[in-house]
């Protein structure tokens, strides 16, 4: 009812001061009223508002797939199989060189146990080092810091343990570390940190890298002690054989009296597991006689006895023999190796000067990219919606890695921003939809304005064992 309505009620008086009360009273209900309404207005229009925030949050939400692919679980796979382990002595200071050239100096004294106990006994010691922009893909090591894109002159993890814990530089402390200068590229410190997801982030360390002096790894072998240095030859166990001189010469097998012709074929009933060897016996000097010579066959079957006999071997025996052969290469390789040493070119390392860091883990020698960026935007088949897409750009022209996660649910388009323009990359996307490992791999020129179709294909478990190595989940 309106405030006008409330006034238009005839009101009936009997006196001035009944009139006086009775319009008083009227006044204040309709205040009380007004006030009443007014009230459950501001209520309504709360309560909407609210809802109206509830819908628009709850429409912003993008509800991830249950189904995820973790690539972490890869990179860590792939990081376990190519990481090269030493030991070290706690009790004097050692020096480490990886296969690609980073040398590490232990020193114990600068060391210590997270729990803060000092070190006794063994360093465990792992050294990974990724010095293509493969390596990197390969461990999810993306070349970022705080959003800009880096450079990589080489990363490297170093991780210590003693005693099943792991260790820690000393505060105010520091290892002294020799860093490969694989570019010609002016390069700075940086540190690594991974985040939940495993995704990496490098910090600054506030250190320059400057070029050092030329090392060689050429030794030189003196002639007259070179035995000395050469390794030892492998031991080779010669099998001990029982030569039989004829297929029909009676042998035991539990209690039972046969021929060894019988023998293999009883040994064989169900799988091929031993076959006869032929050995001649004779000396083979007989067969380089002259024509007419003759021969005193008594004598040498006396001696010898039937010029072809026969020994059991197994087919296992076969790969054992292949693996002593293998061993006497590798053997012969590596005094070769010393006997000849090869070019001095190709046994130069280039390296850094010696560079003091004050903390284990990731460490990489980086420079800010700097080039013109510009957005790309991709074209996502509609098969892979509602499905959570991990891309990863690999450069080709420096070691560089950017990696995103794509949520396709509701997202119509799809862009990379502030990438480099002109430069040369390999775009590779994995995905698992419904248990099914997909993957997508396209080679292209980053070009604005340029929007780029890709394709997923299927891809097994095999195959991603094969591109990451052993020890990976899917």
């Amino acid at each position: 009812m309106g405030f006008r309505r409330l006034l238009s009620i005839p009101v009936y008086l009997t006196n001035k001061r009944q009139t006086m009360s009775t319009l008083r009273t009227a006044f204040t209900c309709v205040i009380t009223a007004c006030i009443l309404f007014s009230c459950n207005n501001k209520k309504v229009k709360n309560n909407l508002a609210k809802t109206k925030n509830i819908a628009s949050e709850l429409s912003a939400i993008n509800i991830l797939p249950d189904d995820l692919l973790l690539m972490d679980e890869f990179s860590k796979g792939f990081a376990g199989n190519a990481a090269e382990r030493f030991t070290a002595p706690a009790k004097k200071v050692s020096v480490i060189k990886g296969a690609k050239g980073l040398k590490v100096t232990i020193d114990p004294a600068a060391l210590e146990r997270e729990d803060g106990t000092e070190v006794d006994g063994t360093i465990n010691i792992s050294i990974l080092e990724l010095t293509t922009a493969d390596d990197l893909f390969k461990s999810n090591a993306a070349t970022m810091c705080e959003g800009r894109l880096l450079a990589s002159g080489g990363s490297y993890y170093i991780g210590m343990e003693n005693n099943g814990q792991k260790l820690r530089i000393k505060k105010g402390r520091a290892l002294q570390v020799n860093f490969p200068a694989i570019t010609k590229d002016e390069m700075e410190l940086f540190y690594g940190e991974r985040d939940t997801e495993g995704n990496m982030n490098w910090k600054r360390a506030g250190v320059d890298l400057v070029p050092g002096k030329q090392e060689s790894s050429v030794t030189f072998v003196n002639r007259t002690d070179e035995f000395a240095e050469m390794p030892a030859e492998p031991a080779i166990e010669m099998p001990k054989l029982t030569l039989y001189r004829s297929l029909y010469e009676k042998v035991y097998y539990y209690n039972k009296q046969m021929t060894v012709q019988e023998l293999v074929d009883t040994l064989n009933r169900y799988s091929k597991k031993v076959f006869l060897e032929t050995v001649y016996t004779w000396p083979k000097e007989l067969d380089t006689l002259p024509p007419g010579t003759k021969v005193d066959t008594t004598f040498l079957l006396r001696k010898y006895g039937p010029p072809k006999q026969y020994y059991l071997k197994t087919y296992k025996s076969l790969e054992d023999e292949k693996a002593r052969w293998a061993r006497i290469a590798a053997w012969r390789d590596s005094v070769n190796r010393l006997r000849y040493t090869g070019s001095l070119t190709d046994q130069v390392q280039r390296y850094y000067q010696p560079s003091a860091i004050s903390s284990l883990g990731w460490i990489n020698c980086d420079r800010f990219y700097q080039n013109r960026q510009t957005d790309v935007e991709l074209d996502i088949p509609i098969t892979m919606n509602g499905s959570r897409i991990q891309f990863f750009l690999i450069f080709r022209s420096f070691n560089g890695l950017m990696n995103f996660n794509v949520d396709t649910v509701g997202i119509k388009r799809n862009i990379f921003r502030n990438l480099p323009d002109g430069q040369a990359v390999t775009i590779v996307g994995f995905s698992k939809v419904k248990g099914q490992l997909f993957q997508c791999r396209k080679d292209l020129i980053i070009r604005k304005d340029k929007p780029v179709a890709i394709s997923f294909e299927k891809i097994s478990q095999e195959e991603m064992t094969k591109m990451f190595g052993k020890n990976i989940k899917v």
